[in-house]
């Protein structure tokens, strides 16, 4: 372990310690890695007094459905700042105002030519500005990729912790954990858990060890490497239970049964013989059927065969 990476171990040991409210946040059309990554500390944190929220500004597909803990991932921060959100090109606004009817706000906001027509569906509702203490960005390169999650005033003043495996990572954090030879996040969060000597949840470790079997390819691709089986281990040995798949057994059907069945050997075909009557040439069976002639009487007689020798 080198000096650089425990001088980060002892800060961020330091920033967790002094949270009470963390928030962790991942990018659009999330995967699995970055989920597991994610929900790890949600479920791993609380015992340790930490109130953690996690977001991604698209709400996980089926297929990510079987994740403990998916269904507290939220799309919004959840503050109290009504943030009204819409496509926007660089000088389309004149200008923005409001005023008030009644008993409604009105948020006028003057365009700049014709640049703003847009769809009503375009226009998002989301709330922001909650009460935060420290912040994770999860697998994601770049705060862009958050999407509607990407609030400057949430980002403003509080620490953020990037943890990251890819390549074009802008290292945006306040402590920026990246490392591009890994398997995935998944194994980066399950180390860096070990190392700041947080207990994993078991539930949490499930979600990690079914992350790094899916992106190091069930540990055979080239990004497999030593760090890969000692974070799965260290998944196993926190309880995770692994997804053992079971197979049914193959009945063919039955047109393949007729392929795999050993094929009855042809037997050979004796020709059949064609009888000719002594009368004619042509064989029985051929056009109009014939009467055999009688046998000779001399056929019926014994023949006597003499040897050429004398005995």
């Amino acid at each position: 372990m080198d000096q650089n990476y425990q001088n980060t171990l002892i800060e961020l040991h330091h920033l967790i310690d002094s949270s009470k409210k963390v928030l962790v946040l991942t990018h659009q059309k999330p995967t699995l890695d970055s989920l597991a990554s994610s929900l790890v500390f949600y479920l791993s944190l609380p015992p340790l007094g930490k109130e953690v929220t996690v977001a991604c500004p698209d709400l996980p597909t089926v297929e990510l459905s079987n994740l403990v803990g998916v269904n507290k991932i939220g799309n919004s921060l959840g503050g109290k700042n009504l943030i009204i959100s819409f496509p926007y090109i660089d000088g389309s606004i004149e200008k923005v105002s409001y005023n008030i009817d009644k008993d409604k706000f009105n948020l006028v906001i003057e365009p700049r030519g014709e640049s703003l027509a847009f769809q009503e569906e375009a226009v998002q509702f989301t709330y922001g500005g909650g009460n935060t203490d420290l912040i994770f960005v999860i697998d994601t390169p770049n705060l862009s990729d958050l999407g509607s999650l990407n609030q400057q005033d949430v980002f403003s003043g509080k620490p953020v912790v990037n943890i990251d495996c890819h390549n074009g990572n802008t290292n945006f954090g306040k402590i920026n954990i990246v490392d591009p030879n890994t398997s995935g996040t998944a194994e980066i969060v399950t180390l860096l858990f070990h190392d700041l000597k947080i207990n994993l949840d078991p539930d949490g470790a499930t979600n990690l060890f079914s992350a790094i079997s899916q992106t190091s390819n069930n540990f055979s691709s080239e990004r497999t490497l030593a760090n890969t089986f000692e974070a799965a281990s260290i998944c196993l040995q926190s309880g995770a239970k692994r997804e053992i798949q079971k197979f049914q057994p193959v009945v063919p059907s039955p047109q393949s049964q007729s392929v795999i069945q050993r094929q009855p050997q042809p037997q050979p075909t004796v020709p059949t013989p064609q009888l000719r009557s002594p009368q004619s040439t042509s064989p029985i069976g051929g056009g109009q059927r014939q009467t055999p002639a009688e046998t000779p009487p001399e056929w019926l007689k014994p023949k006597i065969y003499k040897s050429s020798t004398l005995l």
